[in-house]
């Protein structure tokens, strides 16, 4: 089986990956600029755990090309970036900053327009996230 292309990677990163982390990022670097989706969709969309999706963002080293910055919690507060969940700390600044930046309202932790700003994957989306995961499951058998 032919990998799928990859647009934020390069092939010999893409194959050190896990097959849930490669989703992840695949549906992560679909977000466009603007909007945010939520730990739970993105789990829900690969057949993971908000927590695993959390753990590949703590770990995602092709940061801020698949941005996990755009990424928050179900109840439309914060969450973290690379596993710093408090508002002092300097790396939710900078996701603060980084959402801003593209018009996202943010407002002590939150962000009022939650609803309007979260973003669906599109059915084409999540196709490709699952072509990444099985990608790698078969080289991998």
């Amino acid at each position: 089986m032919a990998l799928p292309r990859i647009a934020w990677c390069s092939q010999e990163e893409f194959l050190k990956l896990t097959p849930s982390r490669a989703a992840v990022y695949q549906l992560l670097y679909s977000v466009p600029p603007g909007a945010v989706t939520t730990y739970g969709t993105v789990a829900e969309a690969i057949g993971s755990c908000g927590q695993a999706v959390g753990q590949a963002c703590r770990r995602n080293p092709f940061y801020p090309k698949v941005p996990c910055y755009r990424i928050v919690n179900a109840d439309g507060t914060l969450g973290g970036l690379f596993g710093q969940t408090s508002l002092e700390n300097s790396m939710v600044k900078k996701k603060v900053r980084f959402l801003r930046r593209e018009g996202v309202l943010v407002k002590d932790g939150k962000l009022p327009d939650f609803s309007v700003c979260c973003h669906r994957f599109t059915p084409a989306q999540r196709a490709a996230a699952v072509r990444v995961k099985t990608a790698l499951e078969r080289l991998r058998r």
